[in-house]
């Protein structure tokens, strides 16, 4: 977890001067910190979850000031294919060790802590023909899905496993998803961004 900066985890911010960023003030003693990305990569925005279900309001909260509609989980390998140049979609070992190429499948996921279960699995990484390949992990929050702007992005010959909850909510999150991947287009998912590293890009922007 700590290697791909999946979460961090933390004390609840104490409150700050007037016109700081803050988590609205939830009451909790420890959180976990996601970082959530944009259609093309980038980190956008924060989300803050409970360590340990609350007892009453919500198990989540977005960092104030910031908007997170549009905005997935993302594993370092999905930001990589979010970013893409047009070059084959990799991630550098931070530990100086091969490159990890992608293997053409991406799994979508709802909420956090499905999100951090399948990207810190250790066994999704698999080595073949002497390169290490391994999926690409999105996950989206809430009711709305899997945005739309991000379903463009996932290139149209990928391999796409979607894991709902198994509730209305999800379910209906799920056929939503499948709806807006139906959409997409050869032009759509050959759009070239700036060539730019293709890391997960933890640059923190005001939307």
């Amino acid at each position: 977890v700590a290697d791909l900066d999946l979460v961090r985890c933390g004390p609840v911010a104490r409150p700050s001067p007037s016109g700081t960023r803050q988590v609205r003030s939830p009451g909790w003693p420890w959180c976990a910190v996601f970082p959530l990305v944009d259609a093309t990569g980038l980190c956008r925005s924060l989300v803050f979850r409970a360590v340990e279900p609350p007892q009453v309001g919500p198990k989540s909260y977005a960092l104030a000031g910031y908007e997170r509609r549009g905005l997935v989980l993302a594993d370092p390998m999905a930001c990589a294919l979010l970013s893409r140049t047009g070059e084959e979609v990799r991630v550098a070992d931070r530990a100086g060790g091969p490159d990890i190429f992608w293997d053409g499948v991406v799994r979508l996921v709802e909420g956090e802590p499905d999100f951090l279960t399948w990207a810190a699995d250790p066994e999704r990484v698999v080595r073949a023909n002497g390169e290490y390949r391994t999926t690409a992990v999105i996950g989206w929050l809430g009711s709305g899905g899997l945005p739309a702007e991000i379903a463009l992005r996932i290139p149209k010959n990928s391999r796409v496993v979607i894991y709902p909850h198994q509730d209305d909510a999800g379910l209906k999150a799920a056929t939503l998803a499948r709806q807006r991947l139906s959409h997409r287009s050869e032009e759509h998912t050959s759009e070239l961004q700036s060539p730019c590293n293709l890391v997960c890009r933890l640059l923190l922007e005001k939307k």
